[in-house]
């Protein structure tokens, strides 16, 4: 599902205009040892664009990414953006899976996260946290 609006993304979700994110991310849901992204994980992080949607296999999620204390990212996904079989797969079960890391592209990390260099997301099962109108999940990362 790709966003083309002039009203916020999160529009109607429940977000507050505090919770609300500054920039955000496109996220390919996928494993990255996959040539085509498939099964589970994060296969890409990289910027989003609302006038050009990323290409690909159709599992490009708006979210939002933020550093939080010990080497941990909070990733934001605005609910309603999330397709059914997307979220069955994914988020159902109340955790994700990352089968392998996931490497955050270095426009996010430099640009959104003011980490220059490359950022890794680690491979793990992670709770999904539900609050009105998003999911959010934490992920410990590494930087080089």
């Amino acid at each position: 599902m790709h966003l083309r609006t002039t009203q916020p993304v999160w529009a109607g979700t429940g977000i507050t205009e505090e919770r609300a994110p500054a920039q955000l991310v496109s996220i390919e849901m996928g494993d990255p040892r996959t040539p085509d992204c498939r099964n589970f994980g994060i296969c890409r992080v990289n910027l989003w664009s609302a006038e050009d949607p990323p290409p690909g296999c159709g599992c490009h999620l708006c979210s939002w990414i933020n550093l939080e204390a010990g080497a941990v990212v909070r990733l934001g996904f605005i609910r309603q953006t999330i397709p059914p079989q997307i979220y069955a797969i994914h988020f159902k079960r109340n955790h994700l899976v990352l089968p392998s890391d996931c490497t955050v592209s270095e426009a996010v990390s430099e640009q959104i996260l003011g980490k220059p260099g490359i950022m890794t997301l680690r491979a793990g099962a992670y709770p999904v946290y539900r609050c009105p109108g998003i999911l959010e999940v934490y992920i410990p990362y590494v930087s080089e």
